[in-house]
């Protein structure tokens, strides 16, 4: 088949990039012709192609003709489908928070939408007519996020994986583990950024994340512990990764609340067998080979609704519109964040300037006291000057250095 995997942002690491590179990495290995096609290129355009991923930048680049197409956002299924007709276009939902992840509420647009998690697929089961929902699994690249060397009996390095985890909730698991003995790495957008997390995870005894940066971390071998902004449920382990999964992994399967003393308890129970067992759940429900022949059968199973000769000008200027949309509020929540940070900023810079005041009339205060030192030793100085410049003080030299002279000369006694 000839298909084009598309998604609006394809510039920076993060879930939804990496999710698209591996389908279309796996994709390809089964003989299909992919290309992925964004609006917004970067970083994660360069990693694409230097693994032999065909990206096209803008419609300009896209091949002639495509068979089928798997889109993240709305307004790519608006533009493909507006593009090509005949082509029948699957959604893959990625979230159920943002409304640019979900399909557009417009019949014939989107032939199937594909959900990684129960959640997100009771999202578009509850829609007003929604398409037939396809439910499958995060897909992983087992050969890439694999062990290196096993966790540590104790642990002592814990790698916070993700972009979103920052702030008071980090500040909360930072509080529970570090006085712990744990060393705890942020890889990511809030920490350091990196296009290689499994070397950062295999010098790891604990992956700390959600979705599927989780994953990642449970393919390398190691403890997870699902926590990031949305929740925290805790380690992953054989018996409860079914309602984790079905989440998700997002956090919100348990109820629990952030509890800095809950936390450390879960670390106490920490054991390094856990990271095998990862490992095997992994392999066994999300093999990114297994997820590609899925995805296969799956678009090569479906049919366009349209006969090619609809008019294409309204889908053309919705999908300006969505993408237009997108971008405003991607700006906005940029600059929500960036304000949120700003003021995190100054609060921290106003401590430490209160501290720094503090410090200083501490400071002050011994200060005055050495000038007050000095002044009473400069006093005292001049009162020994001027009783040295007395008659009496003088006499009493002249009287003290006649009897050592004389003491001298009658040797000793």
């Amino acid at each position: 088949m000839r298909l084009v995997l598309a998604t609006h942002d394809f510039a920076s690491l993060g879930g939804s990039e990496t999710y698209l590179l591996t389908a279309a990495q796996q994709l390809q290995r089964l003989g299909h012709e992919v290309t992925i096609h964004t609006v917004n290129a970067g970083e994660m355009t360069d990693l694409a192609r230097a693994s032999g991923v065909l990206v096209a930048v803008g419609e300009s680049q896209l091949p002639a003709a495509w068979d089928a197409a798997l889109v993240q956002d709305a307004g790519m299924a608006l533009a493909l489908r507006a593009l090509r007709p005949e082509a029948p276009v699957a959604l893959r939902a990625s979230s159920e928070v943002s409304d640019f992840q979900l399909p557009p509420a417009l019949a014939g647009v989107v032939a199937a939408v594909i959900a990684l998690s129960e959640r997100v697929a009771d999202r578009i089961r509850a829609m007003d007519d929604p398409p037939p929902v396809i439910r499958l699994r995060q897909a992983i690249d087992v050969d890439r996020f694999a062990p290196r060397v096993a966790p540590r009996p104790r642990p002592e390095v814990a790698v916070v994986l993700g972009n979103h985890l920052r702030g008071q909730r980090l500040e909360a698991l930072r509080s529970a583990w570090e006085p712990e003995g744990i060393d705890i790495r942020v890889v990511g957008r809030h920490g350091t950024a990196s296009a290689a997390p499994e070397t950062a995870l295999a010098e790891a005894d604990i992956a700390v994340a959600k979705g599927r940066a989780l994953l990642e971390g449970m393919a390398c071998g190691r403890p997870a512990y699902v926590y990031d902004f949305a929740g925290t449920d805790g380690w992953v382990t054989p018996e409860r990764y079914p309602a984790l999964e079905a989440e998700g992994f997002g956090g919100r399967a348990t109820g629990r609340i952030t509890d800095p003393a809950l936390m450390r308890a879960d670390l106490a129970a920490y054991d390094p067998a856990m990271g095998l067992a990862n490992r095997d759940l992994v392999i066994a429900h999300h093999s990114a080979r297994r997820h590609a022949e899925e995805l296969a059968g799956v678009l090569g199973g479906l049919t366009s609704a349209c006969d090619g000769q609809a008019d294409r000008a309204p889908l053309r200027e919705m999908a300006r519109l969505v993408r237009l949309q997108q971008a405003t509020e991607a700006r906005a929540a940029a600059a929500a964040l960036a304000a949120q940070i700003a003021a995190e900023d100054a609060r921290r810079l106003a401590a430490e300037l209160e501290a720094a005041m503090t410090e200083l009339v501490q400071l002050r205060g011994q200060r005055e006291a050495v000038e007050a030192n000095t002044r009473q030793a400069a006093e005292l100085w001049r009162q020994i000057d001027a009783l040295r410049a007395t008659r009496r003080y003088r006499l009493a030299g002249a009287i003290g250095g006649f009897a050592d002279a004389l003491a001298m000369r009658r040797g000793p006694a």
